[in-house]
């Protein structure tokens, strides 16, 4: 959502610009195999991606709150399971699971918020992630060999910021808030219950997070109230 440079509004009520992003990617895997010799695999892939971005460049000449807001609430789930059974019996899963997102909320350089603004006044990116890799092998038989992988990583920008050159000249209170919730988990289980047993099970989660405010030099901020500045 934008309001662009030489736009110019008013209100004498709220004035809201905001950018919202709901992804959820879901993948299962189901390999199963039966015989003599049996090898069964499974692989589960689930990937969310995106951007959201809210950003006021324009003049508000006049309003009572106003708010630019980005949020994403973001979900990737994969599972999957693998079985075999047979004298020599053998499985292999991978299961990845991943979210790549951006969150921006942004007053922008030619941002002029002017005397008669009266209201608070927020910019606020909001970004909720939960990834989740779920793996299972098990191959029954005489000689059992397994390998089960699992996966999860984020990589995420949340970012709340005032370009150089914004104007803020009048309001109650100021916030620029860049706010991440992050949840990563992955799990993998193997074992063949096979009377010769080979397997290997790993779990890696992988997050790379940058949840950052800025206040670029040469804008200005002047209200009567209380000014938060945070990132968390």
């Amino acid at each position: 959502s934008y309001i662009d440079s030489g736009a110019v509004i008013a209100s004498t009520g709220d004035i809201t610009i905001s950018a919202l992003a709901d992804n959820n990617a879901e993948a299962n895997a189901d390999g199963t195999s039966f015989g003599a010799i049996g090898v069964g695999t499974s692989i589960a892939d689930a990937l969310s991606q995106g951007s959201s971005r809210a950003q006021l460049n324009g003049e508000v000449s006049r309003a009572d709150d106003i708010l630019v807001r980005a949020v994403t609430d973001n979900t990737s789930y994969a599972d999957g399971v693998s079985a075999s059974a047979g004298i020599l019996s053998g499985q292999g899963t991978v299961i990845s699971a991943t979210d790549r997102s951006s969150t921006q909320a942004t007053l922008g350089s030619s941002a002029l918020l002017h005397d008669q603004v009266t209201g608070d006044i927020s910019v606020t990116a909001d970004t909720t992630i939960n990834v989740d890799a779920v793996g299972r092998g098990r191959q029954p038989g005489f000689i059992g060999v397994g390998v089960t992988d699992a996966v999860a990583t984020v990589d995420n920008l949340t970012r709340a910021e005032v370009v150089s050159g914004a104007q803020v000249l009048s309001g109650d209170n100021f916030n620029l808030l860049a706010l991440s919730d992050i949840h990563a988990d992955a799990s993998g289980s193997g074992g063949s219950g096979a009377v010769v047993d080979i397997s290997n099970a790993n779990a890696r989660v992988s997050v790379t997070n940058t949840t950052e405010v800025r206040l670029g030099s040469g804008s200005k901020v002047d209200v009567d109230g209380v000014i938060t500045i945070l990132a968390q």
